[in-house]
């Protein structure tokens, strides 16, 4: 059980955080092969590309989870505790309308890379590994926000009690 709770605490982070490093390791030894050995690798910029794809998308639910988004604090600040309440259950309910939405269509991106058999020019790895990135992201993107929407309307239950 300690383990799934770290996982769900962690799990986007520490993936990101393994990406940023072999996106560094990688990009490294590229420049010391360029400019000690006077050799430049053909793959290192593409995996580099593919690692920060996954990356990004990876970053929808580590963003939904942290509360990190573009957003209008502001007017938003200046409206009754109740009304903004309501508010993040919209926001919440419309991005899940939207992960819901693209997920399928993330789905059907990335079979059409296994069934065109398309691969990258420099590692011959298959577009599929790529593509699903964009499935992972909006899967954790929905999870997340789908718990995000059950803690926020668990809070106004309680503060709707606190006040009875």
């Amino acid at each position: 059980m300690k383990i799934l709770k770290w996982l769900d605490r962690n799990l986007e982070e520490k993936l990101m955080m393994v990406l940023l490093m072999a996106m560094v390791l990688i990009m490294g030894i590229q420049v010391v092969c360029r400019y000690v050995f006077n050799n430049s690798l053909s793959w290192t910029e593409e995996i580099t590309r593919f690692l920060f794809v996954w990356t990004t998308f990876l970053s929808i639910g580590y963003c939904t989870e942290k509360q990190i988004s573009l957003r209008i604090e502001q007017l938003v600040g200046i409206l009754p505790v109740k009304l903004q309440a309501v508010i993040k259950v919209l926001v919440l309910l419309i991005s899940m309308a939207f992960f819901a939405y693209m997920i399928p269509k993330a789905w059907d991106y990335t079979w059409s890379a296994i069934d065109s058999g398309q691969k990258s020019s420099a590692t011959h790895i298959s577009m599929a590994w790529v593509q699903g990135a964009t499935v992972v992201g909006f899967v954790f993107g929905l999870v997340r926000s789908a718990e995000e929407l059950i803690r926020t309307i668990t809070a106004i239950k309680k503060s709707q009690d606190l006040k009875r």
